[in-house]
């Protein structure tokens, strides 16, 4: 099959659902041809490593989404053309903005199946960045409109799937899981990505490494982390806490690090890139935690369970629907006092977090191969409907 995607964001801006569509490509081009359709930052670097199949469009900045910029297909004719005569069999868009409208028109216009796949609680990040309740309303009435003009919907989670509903869409919708592209280690390989781990961080003496990985942004609940690692380092336990990610948070977040005193025990280690040196940090973590109720299907869960890391996640939240208390995992109440209280008994019986990791390893991980099989089926459907 042929398919094009399509997302409102790319490199060198990097998160979950960039990770995502870019693996998605890489193994449609497996058998078939797969493009991505993507903004043009204009930089000179322009992530080459990252622009083999993406296909760039004029865009321009958003200054109230920092370092993010919005596509802007329509004006690219050149692009209509190809869609015209490219035979594609399936435009699937990972984005509801721009991008998601201009694949909807476009499949109408020439008869091409189109597809959506929820990634993202909008509604969430809308509120959090606009006071007023004006722009936020309007905002998803537009992007409500464009997903319901898709011919099929996929969702990351059953969670997101009930997100979409809240939001007011009647339709079907099929959920996919995500996937990682971290291969599971030799026990060879594991010691070399360790050592690599703990020379570049410092991490050779620490006795207790707890770990965050991703956006540094207000929805991702990171203060709730570094205030329950301050009741730890209270009542004190020997612990280290490494952030990994970039975000327009991220000076706020230091900001509360310092109030808290607790600036020399906490790492934030900056955006890292190297997936391998990423997967050693996994690898030497005793414990992820991720306070997030905003995530529909955090990557980070995948990436971890590679590394036999498990997560602390908060009850009801999407992401704890990989999970089995105790087994490959830990769902806590949403309380800083009841999550220091289980850290803290899960470092004096690190067997309980190596078992966890292992159960992880076994029953969350899941490559990006096995979801898009699953996704070529649907696309075959969609195709013959």
């Amino acid at each position: 099959m042929k398919i094009l995607l399509g997302i409102d964001t790319w490199y060198p801006k990097f998160d979950g659902v960039v990770v995502t569509v870019e693996n998605y490509c890489k193994y449609l081009n497996e058998g078939g041809t797969c493009e991505v359709v993507v903004p043009n930052y204009k930089v000179k670097d322009e992530s080459a490593a990252h622009a083999e199949h993406a296909r760039f469009v004029k865009s321009f900045r958003l200054p109230v989404f920092k370092g993010y910029a919005c596509p802007l297909p329509s004006l690219d004719g050149k692009l209509e053309q190809e869609i015209k005569n490219g035979g594609y069999d399936v435009l699937h868009a990972h984005s509801p903005f721009t991008i998601g409208d201009y694949f909807v028109k476009m499949g109408k216009k020439y008869g091409i199946p189109t597809a959506y796949t929820f990634h993202t609680k909008f509604k969430d990040e809308f509120e959090a960045r606009f006071k007023e309740k004006l722009i936020p309303n309007y905002m998803m009435k537009r992007i409500m409109k464009t997903i319901s003009g898709f011919d099929k919907v996929f969702a990351v989670s059953e969670g997101s799937a009930e997100t979409l509903r809240s939001y007011g869409y009647k339709g079907d919708i099929t959920v996919i899981r995500n996937g990682t592209d971290m291969p599971v280690p030799t026990p060879e390989r594991e010691k070399e990505l360790l050592a690599a781990a703990n020379r570049e961080f410092g991490l050779e003496n620490a006795k207790n490494v707890l770990l965050y990985v991703g956006r540094l942004v207000e929805v991702k609940n990171i203060p709730f982390s570094l205030k329950v690692f301050k009741m730890l380092k209270d009542a004190g336990e020997d612990v280290c806490f490494v952030i990994v990610g970039e975000g327009e948070d991220e000076e706020r977040l230091r900001g509360i690090v310092k109030d808290l005193g607790i600036e020399n025990e906490v790492k934030f280690v900056g955006k890292v890139t190297d997936r391998e040196l990423l997967q050693g940090i996994y690898l030497r973590s005793d414990l992820l935690l991720l306070p997030s109720v905003f995530d529909n299907a955090s990557l980070t869960i995948l990436e971890a369970a590679c590394g036999k890391l498990p997560a602390m996640v908060p009850t009801g939240s999407s992401i704890s629907e990989v999970i089995s208390n105790g087994e490959n995992g830990f769902i806590i109440d949403e309380k800083e006092e009841v999550w220091a209280e289980k850290v803290h008994a899960l470092l004096l019986d690190k067997s309980k977090l190596k078992s966890a990791g292992e159960s992880a390893a076994k029953t969350i991980y899941r490559t990006w191969k096995d979801v898009v099989d699953e996704v070529k089926t649907e696309y075959a459907k969609l195709k013959n409907q």
